[in-house]
């Protein structure tokens, strides 16, 4: 049966019927073995669709994705594509082939067009031939490459690159140099410029920095594409999503709404649900009784009335237990006040500052996020804090009786011979085993799982053991390095509820907003060589304004006059920066004017024999797209740099920190 399914997928862009769905599942069953994935799912993805697919790891929604893109046949039912869709798929760990640069590998989203460039190119070289067919073919071909937004194609391709991180010196870069978290940007780079029907995303925040998930997240809202998307970031599907469709027991269910909506309407169906239960249950329980009391007395016609009632009744099925699972991390001792204390502290790499001068103090208790873009220095602090290597400049003092538990992902005192039970057991060999089997099993290591062999686990799967051993360990210090990576939902609640209840303090890198919002009340901000402190969590970060204009009654008059106007510096870039893409926008315009007049003298048939005449006007129009180009990258750039206008500029930063933001 596998083998008669068809799958009408294309690389060509069709015509959507609005009417009709983009794909339908209907009635699909797949199972691996016999462990059903799957069962009896129909599902329609309309045009313009925002959706969130949800579940645990490993309920199917990536069996779910390879059925949507034909990579998989169902066991049972059927897939009905429209026809002609374009469906960009983006799995966690994406393949890139060939070994181009960081550019021309993002253009290749573009295939379509650059099969079309190419194909102009050798009519170019042809046109003096005398063929008016031939120059009929080209004049179609060209209308159809500027139609389809051609001339753009590598502006819109460097703008992608440069919102999801990549800077203008990194385009020429040869993928082969690329490391694992650039790949998967330049992946994810490449899907987004084909501008497909319909986009699957599997984990797309993955390797990002949150000014890059930012920027996704506008992408996203903006683009005409339906998508799909799987995700474990709570914020972005609440910024992203319209719709929410949870994997669970091997069933869709629908919730309209983002994942803030989801998780209250998902707690009342099931509240919904355990009553309606509890009721019907009720009401057996008393039928049967009367039943039983007068079947064989004088209301034997009312017992049989109600026996054949209850034998009709469409019994509901017993609801799901969802036990509330609850852990602690284990207390350690109290020690001072004074925690930790970095004075003046530096540290380059390859001659490139990552912070300097940083103060800091941590006082019992405290609660420090520190965020900032890749590679701004974050993991970096973290070792520095913890006395792992040594700082540039400056200083770390740690206080009395601090107990640091540190988590990094990195796995070093993980034992690959033993299996997972043991390794976190280790750490507590006193307590139950149930106990240790409880925390296992929050943490994706129920049943056989915690008897595999540490060696034998992938990175993602060891981090998790990681962090549930550093669970066990009495500690009053935490320092977490993305501790909600390879971590699915549930799995972070787990995790962000015990660390409310945690009494010491913590220090936590985290690209996650949801976990910063929940859990941090001060914020590091690093970012090019500067730092600054905030004083709240991801929001207030957000919240952070323009300084209003000095007032006469201030006492730090002079110095806030001082930030304001170079508040006011800024606000004047900015502005030039506006008028600046407006003349571009006027300019492009204006050559556009040009070449459809160009085009329009090409087309008259008294030019058709002047060979000459149309290979100049030809190259005239060439160099007109060459400066077309050139302004949309101009304009691209701007672009860029009036939506990075909201964040402070590395002066101001320092004022803020020293006490004298106006």
């Amino acid at each position: 049966m596998k083998k008669q399914q068809r799958l009408c997928f294309s690389n060509h862009v069709g015509i959507l019927h609005i009417a009709m769905p983009l794909i339908h599942l209907e009635n699909i069953c797949k199972a691996y073995g016999a462990r059903p994935v799957l069962t009896s799912v129909s599902w329609k993805i309309e045009p313009g669709d925002r959706i969130g697919l949800v579940g645990r790891n490993g309920c199917g929604k990536t069996t779910l994705f390879h059925l949507l893109t034909g990579r998989l046949f169902p066991d049972q039912g059927s897939v009905h594509p429209q026809r002609f869709l374009k469906v960009a798929y983006l799995p966690q760990a994406p393949a890139l082939e060939g070994g181009g640069t960081v550019l021309k590998t993002a253009l290749q989203g573009f295939q379509g067009l650059l099969d079309l460039q190419g194909r102009l190119k050798t009519l170019e070289s042809r046109m003096g031939s005398g063929n008016a067919a031939l120059l009929e073919e080209y004049g179609c071909l060209r209308d159809r490459y500027e139609r389809e937004g051609g001339y753009a194609s590598e502006a819109r391709a460097k703008a992608i690159l440069c919102g999801l991180g990549f800077r203008e010196g990194d385009l020429g870069l040869q993928v082969d140099l690329l490391s694992g978290g650039q790949k998967n940007r330049l992946a994810l780079a490449q899907l987004l410029s084909g501008e497909p029907d319909l986009l699957l995303l599997d984990e797309p925040t993955n390797h990002l920095d949150l000014q890059a998930m930012e920027w996704l997240e506008g992408f996203l809202t903006d683009c005409d594409s339906a998508f799909v998307v799987v995700s474990h970031d709570r914020y972005f599907l609440d910024r992203t999503v319209s719709e929410i469709v949870e994997l669970e027991g091997g069933r869709l269910e629908h919730y309209a709404g983002n994942y803030t909506f989801y998780a209250a309407e998902k707690k009342r169906r099931q509240e919904q649900q355990q009553k309606a239960y509890v009721q019907q249950q009720a009401y057996i329980a008393r039928t049967e009784e009367y039943i039983q009391k007068n079947i064989a007395g004088q209301k034997t016609k009312q017992a049989q009335s109600r026996r054949n009632a209850l034998a009709k009744l469409e019994r509901m099925d017993r609801p799901a237990a969802h036990r509330d699972i609850s852990f602690r991390f284990t207390p350690g001792a109290r020690g001072g006040n004074r925690v930790l204390q970095a004075e003046a502290l530096s540290k380059s790499y390859d001659n490139r500052p990552l912070f300097e001068g940083l103060d800091l103090i941590l006082w019992r208790g405290d609660r420090l996020g520190i965020v900032g873009p890749n590679g701004s220095g974050k993991t970096t602090l973290l070792k520095l804090l913890t006395s792992q290597i040594p700082a540039d400049a400056g200083r770390v003092s740690p206080g009395r009786g601090v107990q640091i538990g540190y988590y990094d992902q990195i796995r070093q005192d993980l034992n690959p011979d033993l299996t997972v039970l043991e390794e976190v057991w280790s750490v507590t060999p006193k307590a139950p085993v149930g106990e240790v089997r409880d925390l296992l099993g929050a943490f994706l290591f129920a049943g056989d799982a915690a008897d595999r062999k540490i060696g034998s686990l992938s990175g993602g799967e060891q981090s998790r053991v990681a962090l549930a051993k550093l669970m066990r360990d009495r500690v009053n210090l935490l320092v977490l390095d993305e501790p909600t990576n390879h971590l699915d939902i549930p799995s972070r609640i787990v995790l962000e509820e015990a660390l409310e209840q945690f009494d010491g303090t913590l220090i936590a890198v985290s690209h996650d907003r949801y976990f910063l919002n929940r859990l941090v009340s001060r914020l590091l901000v690093l970012e090019a060589g500067t730092w600054k402190c905030i004083e709240g969590n991801y929001e207030a970060f957000q919240r952070q304004s323009v300084p209003p204009p000095p007032s006469a009654q201030d006492p730090n008059k002079a110095a806030r006059k001082a930030v304001y106007s170079k508040t006011r510096r800024a606000q004047r870039e900015q502005e030039r920066r506006k008028r600046r893409a407006l003349e571009l926008e006027k300019e492009i315009a204006e050559l556009e004017k040009e070449m459809a007049r160009l085009d329009t003298e090409m087309s008259q048939e008294g030019l058709t024999a002047d060979w000459l005449r149309l290979q100049e006007m030809s190259q005239a129009c060439s160099r007109i797209q060459d400066r077309i180009d050139e302004c949309f990258a101009e304009w691209e750039t701007v672009e860029a740099e009036m939506a990075q206008f909201c964040q402070a500029d590395a002066e101001t930063l320092r004022q803020r920190v020293n006490g004298t933001d106006p």
